[in-house]
């Protein structure tokens, strides 16, 4: 949860941000106790990669480069991500 709140952000975490994460009433989220019982730890740490790359991609407008130097790895490293991920940065 950290992880998402924090990485890629500047400033501070709002209220508004960890009620997304969380949902508004705690149970809703990405991170929801309904949820974590129901997955491998493979497919969350899967969705949550995907989740923040698709976060950093509207947060730095769409830019790789801006995004890879966030994650601290290459740009062709970033467009393996988005391959494994099955994401494509045109489509965000």
């Amino acid at each position: 949860m950290v992880f998402r709140l924090v990485l890629g952000r500047e400033g501070t975490v709002s209220r508004e941000d960890v009620e997304k994460v969380l949902g508004h009433d705690g149970r809703r989220g990405l991170f929801s106790p309904e949820l974590l019982r129901q997955r491998r730890i493979e497919d969350l740490v899967t969705q949550l990669e995907r989740e923040h790359l698709v976060q950093l991609h509207a947060d730095n407008g769409g830019d790789l480069e801006a995004m890879a130097r966030v994650l601290g790895i290459t740009v062709r490293a970033l467009y393996g991500r988005f391959g494994r991920l099955g994401l494509r940065p045109g489509d965000l």
